[in-house]
Protein backbone atom coordinates (compact mmCIF):
# COMPACT_ATOMS: atom_id res chain seq x y z
CA UNK A 1 0.00 0.00 0.00
CA UNK A 2 1.21 3.50 -0.83
CA UNK A 3 2.19 5.69 2.11
CA UNK A 4 0.01 8.74 2.47
CA UNK A 5 1.16 11.99 3.94
CA UNK A 6 -0.47 11.88 7.35
CA UNK A 7 -1.00 15.57 8.05
CA UNK A 8 -0.36 18.85 6.30
CA UNK A 9 -0.14 21.74 8.76
CA UNK A 10 -1.15 25.25 7.71
CA UNK A 11 -1.75 28.37 9.79
CA UNK A 12 -5.12 27.75 11.43
CA UNK A 13 -5.90 24.36 9.87
CA UNK A 14 -4.58 20.93 8.99
CA UNK A 15 -5.35 18.51 6.16
CA UNK A 16 -5.35 14.76 6.60
CA UNK A 17 -6.72 11.57 5.12
CA UNK A 18 -10.19 10.93 6.59
CA UNK A 19 -10.07 7.49 8.20
CA UNK A 20 -12.05 7.51 11.46
CA UNK A 21 -15.81 7.21 11.84
CA UNK A 22 -15.94 10.83 13.04
CA UNK A 23 -13.92 12.09 10.07
CA UNK A 24 -16.05 10.14 7.57
CA UNK A 25 -19.18 11.59 9.23
CA UNK A 26 -17.67 15.09 8.94
CA UNK A 27 -16.92 14.45 5.25
CA UNK A 28 -20.50 13.27 4.72
CA UNK A 29 -21.73 16.51 6.33
CA UNK A 30 -19.40 18.60 4.13
CA UNK A 31 -20.55 16.75 0.98
CA UNK A 32 -24.17 17.39 2.01
CA UNK A 33 -23.47 21.10 2.61
CA UNK A 34 -21.75 21.28 -0.78
CA UNK A 35 -24.63 19.67 -2.67
CA UNK A 36 -27.16 21.83 -0.77
CA UNK A 37 -25.20 24.91 -1.81
CA UNK A 38 -25.17 23.69 -5.43
CA UNK A 39 -28.95 23.21 -5.28
CA UNK A 40 -28.81 20.66 -8.11
CA UNK A 41 -29.99 17.09 -8.55
CA UNK A 42 -26.87 14.91 -8.67
CA UNK A 43 -28.72 11.60 -8.88
CA UNK A 44 -27.27 11.01 -12.36
CA UNK A 45 -23.87 10.72 -10.64
CA UNK A 46 -25.09 8.11 -8.15
CA UNK A 47 -24.60 10.67 -5.39
CA UNK A 48 -26.81 9.03 -2.73
CA UNK A 49 -25.00 5.69 -3.10
CA UNK A 50 -21.65 7.51 -2.99
CA UNK A 51 -22.64 9.26 0.23
CA UNK A 52 -23.92 6.06 1.85
CA UNK A 53 -20.77 4.08 1.02
CA UNK A 54 -18.09 6.59 2.08
CA UNK A 55 -15.14 6.26 1.80
CA UNK A 56 -16.17 3.94 -1.07
CA UNK A 57 -14.44 4.80 -4.36
CA UNK A 58 -12.23 7.33 -2.55
CA UNK A 59 -10.44 4.85 -0.30
CA UNK A 60 -6.79 3.90 -0.66
CA UNK A 61 -4.91 2.49 -2.43
CA UNK A 62 -6.48 4.09 -5.53
CA UNK A 63 -8.22 7.07 -3.97
CA UNK A 64 -8.07 9.66 -1.22
CA UNK A 65 -10.62 11.40 0.97
CA UNK A 66 -9.07 14.51 2.51
CA UNK A 67 -10.47 16.67 5.27
CA UNK A 68 -9.35 20.09 6.49
CA UNK A 69 -9.98 20.85 10.17
CA UNK A 70 -9.37 24.02 12.15
CA UNK A 71 -6.44 23.97 14.56
CA UNK A 72 -7.23 27.18 16.40
CA UNK A 73 -10.46 28.46 17.86
CA UNK A 74 -12.35 31.47 16.64
CA UNK A 75 -15.96 32.46 17.16
CA UNK A 76 -17.00 31.01 13.81
CA UNK A 77 -14.54 28.09 13.57
CA UNK A 78 -14.05 26.13 16.80
CA UNK A 79 -10.89 24.03 17.01
CA UNK A 80 -11.34 20.64 15.36
CA UNK A 81 -14.25 21.69 13.15
CA UNK A 82 -14.36 20.36 9.63
CA UNK A 83 -13.81 23.31 7.30
CA UNK A 84 -13.16 21.70 3.92
CA UNK A 85 -12.74 18.55 1.91
CA UNK A 86 -11.69 17.11 -1.42
CA UNK A 87 -11.78 13.60 -2.85
CA UNK A 88 -9.81 11.67 -5.43
CA UNK A 89 -10.78 8.54 -7.34
CA UNK A 90 -9.61 6.63 -10.39
CA UNK A 91 -11.41 7.61 -13.58
CA UNK A 92 -13.64 4.67 -14.45
CA UNK A 93 -13.19 4.86 -18.20
CA UNK A 94 -9.51 3.93 -18.17
CA UNK A 95 -8.15 0.58 -17.00
CA UNK A 96 -5.64 0.31 -15.48
CA UNK A 97 -6.25 3.93 -14.73
CA UNK A 98 -3.47 6.47 -15.06
CA UNK A 99 -6.10 9.21 -14.87
CA UNK A 100 -7.81 10.25 -11.66
CA UNK A 101 -10.71 12.56 -10.95
CA UNK A 102 -10.88 15.28 -8.31
CA UNK A 103 -14.32 15.46 -6.70
CA UNK A 104 -16.21 17.47 -4.10
CA UNK A 105 -13.76 20.29 -3.38
CA UNK A 106 -15.58 22.38 -0.79
CA UNK A 107 -14.83 24.83 2.00
CA UNK A 108 -17.35 26.13 4.50
CA UNK A 109 -18.23 29.80 4.06
CA UNK A 110 -16.52 30.80 7.33
CA UNK A 111 -13.20 29.39 6.05
CA UNK A 112 -13.23 30.99 2.61
CA UNK A 113 -10.33 33.34 2.01
CA UNK A 114 -8.04 31.46 4.42
CA UNK A 115 -6.30 29.42 1.71
CA UNK A 116 -8.10 26.17 2.53
CA UNK A 117 -9.20 25.49 -1.05
CA UNK A 118 -5.72 26.15 -2.41
CA UNK A 119 -4.16 23.89 0.24
CA UNK A 120 -6.66 21.12 -0.50
CA UNK A 121 -5.83 21.28 -4.23
CA UNK A 122 -2.09 21.23 -3.47
CA UNK A 123 -2.57 18.18 -1.28
CA UNK A 124 -4.85 16.24 -3.65
CA UNK A 125 -2.39 16.81 -6.52
CA UNK A 126 0.42 15.52 -4.30
CA UNK A 127 -1.61 12.44 -3.31
CA UNK A 128 -2.42 11.73 -6.98
CA UNK A 129 1.25 11.82 -7.91
CA UNK A 130 2.13 9.50 -5.01
CA UNK A 131 -0.53 7.05 -6.22
CA UNK A 132 1.07 6.97 -9.68
CA UNK A 133 -1.55 8.89 -11.62
CA UNK A 134 -0.34 10.82 -14.66
CA UNK A 135 -3.35 13.05 -15.26
CA UNK A 136 -6.14 14.58 -13.17
CA UNK A 137 -9.54 15.64 -14.47
CA UNK A 138 -12.52 17.33 -12.85
CA UNK A 139 -15.87 18.82 -13.70
CA UNK A 140 -17.29 22.09 -12.46
CA UNK A 141 -20.01 24.60 -13.32
CA UNK A 142 -18.97 27.76 -15.14
CA UNK A 143 -21.53 30.28 -13.83
CA UNK A 144 -22.12 28.90 -10.33
CA UNK A 145 -18.45 28.31 -9.50
CA UNK A 146 -16.50 31.14 -11.14
CA UNK A 147 -14.07 31.41 -8.21
CA UNK A 148 -13.32 27.70 -8.34
CA UNK A 149 -12.76 27.86 -12.11
CA UNK A 150 -10.22 30.67 -11.61
CA UNK A 151 -8.50 28.70 -8.84
CA UNK A 152 -8.28 25.57 -10.99
CA UNK A 153 -6.74 27.69 -13.76
CA UNK A 154 -4.02 28.87 -11.35
CA UNK A 155 -3.12 25.21 -10.83
CA UNK A 156 -2.75 24.60 -14.57
CA UNK A 157 -6.12 22.99 -15.27
CA UNK A 158 -7.36 23.62 -18.80
CA UNK A 159 -10.57 22.82 -20.65
CA UNK A 160 -10.78 19.28 -22.02
CA UNK A 161 -13.35 17.19 -23.86
CA UNK A 162 -16.26 15.91 -21.76
CA UNK A 163 -15.41 12.56 -20.20
CA UNK A 164 -19.00 11.67 -19.29
CA UNK A 165 -22.52 12.69 -20.29
CA UNK A 166 -24.16 15.24 -18.02
CA UNK A 167 -27.64 16.77 -18.00
CA UNK A 168 -26.29 19.89 -16.26
CA UNK A 169 -26.00 22.88 -18.55
CA UNK A 170 -22.79 24.86 -18.15
CA UNK A 171 -20.63 21.94 -17.03
CA UNK A 172 -16.94 22.53 -17.68
CA UNK A 173 -14.47 19.67 -17.94
CA UNK A 174 -10.92 20.49 -16.91
CA UNK A 175 -7.71 18.49 -16.79
CA UNK A 176 -3.97 18.66 -16.33
CA UNK A 177 -0.92 16.44 -16.43
CA UNK A 178 0.63 15.57 -13.10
Amino acid sequence: MTDFISNSEHPGFQIKQATTFTEITQIRDLFTAYTSWLDLDLSFQGYEAELASLPGVYKPPTGALLIATSTSSSSSLPEGSAIGCVALRPLKSTSPSKTCEMKRLYTVSEARGLGVGKALIDRVLEEARKLGYEEMVLDTLDAKMEGAVRLYGKFGFQRIEAYYDTPLEGTLFLGRKL
